[in-house]
């Protein structure tokens, strides 16, 4: 099994394992696709890098509604959340998935470094990736929502 391929599943394990811990929602669908879709309404694209042991850039695109009503959920009595309040939930979420993935990915206790989340509302065409030896993008369901994950290995 090929670097990118094995960290794939990794993340794919992290992600479910966050999810279903912070939001007691567990992603369902897995699916490899060849690109990202080039229109998606009113979504959060976060960006992380990974620094060491590897370089790596991780993109989770989220839907802002299905994010909105999760960060209502925890803010008690919020009929309208405000946007920074979602995009900090979206950061949080990210932190944790990707530290998980991390402790994941690489053997022991071996540290590792990550930049901070970069959260913003998705540009339609902003990721003109599609999947190649070095990228895997991949689909999955969050309830009824579609999100996606772009994983790039650096060189």
């Amino acid at each position: 099994m090929s670097q990118i391929d094995s960290l794939t599943g990794y993340l794919q394990q992290a992600l479910s394992e966050t999810l279903e811990t912070i939001i007691f929602a567990e992603p369902e669908a897995y699916n490899t696709e060849s690109a990202v879709p080039e229109k998606l309404d009113r979504y959060i694209h976060v960006r992380i890098e990974s620094t060491f042991p590897f370089k790596s850039v991780l993109h989770l695109l989220l839907p802002f509604e299905k994010i909105a009503e999760i960060t209502a959920m925890s803010a008690e009595s919020m009929d309208d959340v405000p946007e920074s309040l979602v995009l900090d939930t979206v950061s949080e979420l990210a932190n944790t998935i990707s530290g998980r993935w991390m402790a994941l990915s690489i053997p022991g206790d071996e540290e590792f470094g990550l930049t901070l989340p970069e959260c913003r509302f998705y540009e339609n065409g902003s990721l003109p990736v599609s999947e190649t030896a070095s990228t895997r993008i991949f689909s999955f369901a969050l309830e009824a929502d579609t999100c996606f994950a772009i994983l790039q290995l650096a060189g």
